[in-house]
């Protein structure tokens, strides 16, 4: 961490200097010129090992040259001093970076960058004050952070050096207007900005580097508590493609902490929370929708076993993301997922040419496609409904129960009964399950489990398609203990199935 080299050696000379005598005298010396050259240029004292261990994920961030990186840490994981640490070696001279740093380095001066921050306070608390603990003084206009920063205070405060670089702040509260018009080197986010609006901050930040690319880059530094976000579909789960570097650190890779007293500290959080606040790995905080498990996951089923089924078709219109799912009854009335189709952009036509070869190819005719209801009030393309548009294209629909509250008790029931399960070739359905979280009550704070946030393009239509086949015997899904299934032997409960009240003059059909 910053500074760690100082400490670590401060702590090694005041040993000897104590023993007193000639080699006290020079420990002393060599202290003293020590600490004049890191104030003088503060990346001198920069480190990645202590007690015999190296902080080797803190150098694997600093070295990676893709357009897009990501680093996941923990609480204390030493994540926004790397991305500190990482901007500054870019915005300096190179004759003041130290060897040992000097493979870091990637674009000569004068470059420009931004990085944004959450809120303005965390400018001035989080921000400047790593910058004030790595830039050295002579780098900067005037020889001062006091002169060569302007709009001190505010959301768009910026650090001049004598070079020609210069560093930006930004918020992600700020309208994404305010981070347009400027062209960038690079951009760092310390944690990620929140929801819809922090997407597109990120967007546009991603258009500020378009002059310098391929070689720019973006990279966040985060904890993720925000659960499945949209920064993990955008970066965590790409970290396999090319152009895509990410780091996941725990407060235990950091050999510069006291992890493990950090942790005991932390006894009071939920699993989920741990895994984000010490691991760094994304969790569902509220808990989600459905809980599908490895018992859940079957290995792709034949052509010759899915045309034993009845099969039926589901589909979710979107204007950016749509999806189709394909479903099977077995005489048992078990539901199996064993197909998917994930278009993003594509118009009706497009996505009719794709149906109809997944028909062909598992050689299948539905009895039907069950669809959102609202998309005969919805176009993508023109003024026609999507049902329309569909019917043209030879696929004839049927409307879903849109039911949330009773479509999410069935998916339930199904799947703690053994009456759902989902083919492994169906990874979208798959990342799906894990981002579809139970909403949060803006007011009480608890989860409300017929509001729902998260991805669920193909958890919609299998939703619709569950409804067709209801997997009780009788229709539960009003009821608190509706996860039970149905039994031989059970009796109705006439109260709930019947409500009784005042009967009629000649008296109660039932």
């Amino acid at each position: 961490m910053s500074q760690a080299l100082d400490v670590e050696m401060t702590s090694k000379l005041e040993a000897i200097i104590a023993k007193g005598g000639p080699a006290g005298e020079r420990a002393e010396d060599l202290l003293r010129q020590f600490q004049l050259t890191v104030a003088a240029n503060p990346l001198e004292a920069v480190g990645f090992s202590r007690g015999g261990k190296t902080y080797q994920k803190q150098l694997d961030f600093l070295a990676a040259r893709e357009p897009l990186q990501g680093f996941y840490g923990g609480n204390g994981s030493g994540k926004s001093h790397a991305g500190c640490l990482k901007a500054v070696l870019q915005l300096v001279d190179r004759d003041v970076v130290p060897a040992h740093l000097q493979e870091f380095k990637f674009w000569e001066p004068p470059v420009a960058g931004r990085v944004v921050v959450p809120k303005t306070n965390q400018i001035e608390g989080v921000a400047l004050d790593k910058l004030r603990q790595l830039v050295p003084k002579g780098q900067l206009a005037g020889g001062s952070f006091d002169k060569a920063l302007r709009g001190r205070g505010t959301a768009n405060a910026k650090l001049f050096f004598k070079n020609g670089s210069s560093l930006e702040f930004k918020t992600s509260d700020q309208d994404r207007d305010a981070h347009a018009g400027v062209e960038l080197r690079f951009v760092w986010f310390d944690e990620e900005p929140e929801g819809e609006h922090g997407k597109g901050i990120y967007t546009e930040n991603v258009n500020r580097l378009r002059r310098f690319r391929p070689d720019a880059a973006m990279w966040f530094t985060m904890t993720p508590l925000f659960g499945f976000s949209w920064s993990i579909d955008e970066i965590f789960e790409r970290k396999d493609q090319a152009g895509v570097h990410v780091t996941v650190a725990s407060m235990r890779d950091n050999p510069f902490i006291d992890a493990e007293a950090t942790i005991a500290q932390l006894a009071h959080l939920s699993d989920a929370e741990k895994l984000s606040v010490i691991e760094g790995l994304p969790a569902a905080f509220h808990g989600t929708v459905v809980n599908v498990t490895d018992e859940h996951i079957i290995p792709a089923p034949s052509k010759e076993t899915v045309q034993k089924w009845d099969i039926l078709e589901g589909f979710d219109p979107g204007i950016a993301r749509g999806g189709w799912i394909w479903a099977g009854f077995d005489k048992q009335n078990k539901m199996t997922v064993f197909d998917e189709y994930y278009p993003s952009g594509e118009t009706i036509e497009q996505q009719a040419k794709v149906v109809f070869a997944k028909r062909k190819a598992w050689g299948i005719e539905p009895l039907y496609t069950v669809i959102d209801p609202t998309a005969r009030n919805r176009s993508l393309t023109n003024a026609q409904s999507v049902e329309a548009e569909l019917g043209t294209q030879g696929i004839h629909c049927a409307p879903g129960q849109n039911d949330r509250m009773a479509g999410v008790l069935q998916l339930r029931s199904r799947l703690e009964h053994g009456g759902l399960e989902i083919s492994d070739n169906c990874a979208n359905t798959l990342m799906e399950a894990k981002r579809w979280v139970v909403a949060e009550h803006e007011e009480s704070g608890k989860g409300d489990i017929f509001k729902t946030k998260g991805p669920d393009h193909l958890w919609d239509p299998i939703r619709y398609v569950c409804m067709e086949f209801l997997w009780n015997a009788y229709d539960t899904t009003t009821r608190g203990d509706s996860r039970k299934m149905w039994e031989v032997g059970d009796a109705f409960d006439v109260d709930w199935y019947a409500p009784q009240g005042d009967p009629p003059p000649l008296g109660s059909m039932m």
